[in-house]
Order: C-alpha cells, then sequence, then structure tokens
C-alpha cells in the first residue's frame, strides 16, 4: 500500500497569541529528524479565535506531491467558510 500524505497533528492546540513564539515545534520534529516533508494547513478556529492546524507528511522527496495534497485538504476544509460561522 502506498500513501500519499498522513495527516497528523501540527500543535496542541491553538496558535499562540502575539508574535513571541510560533508555539510549540515538538509536533515537526520527528518529521525534521527523518528528512520527510511536512506542511501544515489551517483547519479552523480554537475558543479564542486563533488558527488551529492540522499537518500532513509525506516520504521523502515527495514535497511537490506533498504541496498538491496540501491544496487539496485546503480547499476541502475551506476555513474562511467555517470562520463566518
Amino acid at each position: 500500500m502506498r500513501l500519499d500524505a498522513v495527516l497528523t497533528l501540527a500543535a496542541s492546540g491553538e496558535a499562540p497569541a502575539g508574535l513571541e513564539t510560533t508555539g510549540d515545534w515538538v509536533f515537526n520534529a520527528t518529521w525534521t529528524l527523518l528528512h520527510v516533508p511536512c506542511v501544515a494547513v489551517p483547519a479552523g478556529v480554537g475558543p479564542r479565535n486563533l488558527p488551529v492546524g492540522v499537518q500532513l507528511v509525506a516520504p521523502r522527496y515527495s514535497d511537490a506531491a506533498l504541496l498538491t495534497v496540501a491544496g487539496h485538504i485546503t480547499a476541502a476544509i475551506n476555513v474562511r467558510e467555517a470562520i463566518r460561522h
């Protein structure tokens, strides 16, 4: 079986408020150590109306394919519509 991407958590919750930090890197450390591509995509907003994301991970050297999958996932989630409700 071949997978184009695996969907994982991007963070433990909402994005942090402010610009002092980008958040906890622990959710992408494994992928960095394995030298595989990963990309976070918006998935909605949390209770404080800050962004929440998911992360897609793909096999090594499949960066372009991962970006294509990320585009499809982003379109399917349609975060702008979710924010309005």
